[in-house]
């Protein structure tokens, strides 16, 4: 037999005898399970006075290290009493005493993670709620600016992922509390920041439905203005500045005495305008396209509500529309805008392309009525009552 085969077969054969000692024997693995075990048993009533006392001595070095600014070896001491005795009563304090010089020290996130531990462990502390406020001083640090701590530390970037774990952790850690409902607008904030509109209106929602009538729910719903009035000044469905409006209505309604309802009143009272500007230009887009059809239910809409800039120049191009096709009159005095009046066809122009109508498969729906161009808009639950409108900025001429 050649020398290597020996070799490999006197390896399995070692494999073979340790798996035997391993199976065979009860004795070893009984003495693993048992050292697997031993941090879980219970102790004596001589073994935890002990560990009291020697945990107990530790912090009381840690402590007068840290008062002599010897910091490191103070954090030593304190991460090697929650390391060997983490059941004795110094325990908590050490762990909490991690965090703390960690976070003076700029490390943030090691030190979220240190009070994450400790509310994890020590539930019943009396530091608890202490330590969850910390928590937030962390990620609100982390999420304004960066820092350098004393012992040289730089509070490194974080992402913006982990910054919202962050919170919701803290959340989850001070539920119904006045921590969570900032942790939420500050998860709202850094979504709206990311581009993730959707999400942050969301974030911000709940915090006006779970803390109804407080200061957090008056900032959550000033943002939720601002947040649709972004998507309705880079968008051309009137879906946009309608959910603006209901935001700034809630507003309102809700905040009176909040020192922003004037500002919010000011952009309720130019969203007239836009309404009327958005619709008649959606109807210059259809009647250049030659869906006389559709153009026609857009400048309705214009000119069933007087008052904006927009009201005549709708009235007159209504009339011209009905004298090129006198059955478009009956679309001028039909009842207000419903999906179901949406053009059949999307008109063909260079870089605009409307997407195809939402016909109803069935019997067509109860038609709702539309929200005026002018004032508080009805509360609406889905989008039937909308035609499809061009993607793109329309071609308008004269």
């Amino acid at each position: 037999m050649k020398n290597s085969d020996l070799g490999l077969r006197s390896k399995w054969v070692g494999i073979g005898a340790a798996a035997a000692l391993i199976v065979g024997s009860s004795a070893p693995s009984q003495a693993a399970f048992d050292f697997l075990k031993r941090d879980n048993r219970k102790l004596s009533p001589s073994e935890q006075a002990s560990n009291e006392g020697a945990a107990g001595s530790m912090l009381a070095e840690a402590q007068s290290n840290e008062a002599s600014n010897d910091f490191r070896k103070a954090l030593k001491t304190y991460e090697s009493i929650v390391k060997n005795y983490p059941r004795s009563d110094a325990a908590a304090e050490a762990q909490f005493k991690v965090g703390e010089i960690l976070q003076v020290d700029g490390k943030d996130k090691k030190a979220f993670e240190a009070f994450e531990k400790f509310l994890t462990d020590y539930k019943g502390s009396p530091r608890f709620a202490e330590a969850v406020q910390r928590q937030f001083s962390i990620a609100e640090n982390l999420r304004v600016n960066g820092t350098k701590g004393f012992l040289g530390g730089i509070g490194a970037e974080i992402q913006p992922s982990k910054l919202m774990e962050f919170y919701e952790q803290i959340s989850a850690n001070a539920p119904r509390t006045e921590l969570a409902a900032k942790s939420r607008i500050a998860v709202g904030t850094i979504q709206a920041g990311q581009g993730e509109i959707a999400e942050a209106i969301i974030s911000f929602e709940s915090v006006v439905q779970d803390y109804p009538g407080t200061n957090y729910a008056a900032e959550a719903q000033y943002n939720l203005v601002k947040l649709h009035g972004q998507e309705a000044s880079k968008s051309f469905s009137p879906v946009d500045l309608r959910q603006q409006r209901e935001a700034g209505d809630d507003f309102i309604n809700q905040f009176g005495d909040d020192p922003r309802t004037q500002e919010v009143r000011q952009v309720l009272g130019a969203l007239g305008d836009k309404e009327a500007k958005k619709a008649f230009e959606v109807g210059r887009f259809y009647e250049k396209s030659g869906d006389l059809k559709a153009a026609a239910i857009y400048y309705r809409e214009v000119a069933r509500h007087p008052g904006t800039k927009y009201h005549e120049d709708a009235q007159k191009r209504l009339g011209k529309l009905i004298q090129q096709d006198p059955s478009i009159a009956s679309v001028a005095n039909a009842q207000p805008v419903s999906r179901t009046e949406a053009p059949s066809r999307s008109p063909e122009s260079p870089g605009i392309q409307p997407p195809a109508p939402e016909l109803p498969q069935a019997a067509p729906p109860a038609v709702a009525s539309p929200a005026p161009l002018i004032g508080k808009p009805k509360m609406r639950t889905s989008e039937d009552d909308v035609l499809p409108i061009p993607t793109d900025d329309p071609v308008l001429g004269n």
